[in-house]
């Protein structure tokens, strides 16, 4: 008999759980990617505007709240803004080893 390990989730799965209750960080990491777009930047670093959304935007969140923005989720944050058409090329994006 071989002993039962955890389940944990996928990143994605996790990701998609994650931005379902709390819409207001991907309407912080839009907003601001945005904002330096109109400032005239072309390309940015995922990993920078997420810390940006977390100095910025956190403050005004309520402490009770209680989440935190997992690293693993700045990539599909990415991914998931380049949806849109303004925003298609702002990253540079690496293939993904797991889907």
């Amino acid at each position: 008999m071989q002993p039962s390990l955890p389940f944990r989730p996928s990143i994605q799965a996790r990701f998609a759980a994650f931005h379902a209750e709390n819409p207001q960080v991907f309407a912080a990491f839009r907003r601001v990617a945005g904002e330096l777009m109109d400032g005239g930047l072309t390309h940015l670093s995922a990993d920078m505007l997420m810390h940006w959304v977390r100095i910025e935007e956190v403050r005004t969140w309520k402490r009770s709240e209680g989440f935190k923005i997992n690293n693993d989720f700045t990539a599909l944050y990415a991914r998931e803004l380049m949806k849109e058409p303004r925003f298609a090329n702002l990253f540079e994006t690496r293939r993904r080893k797991t889907a």
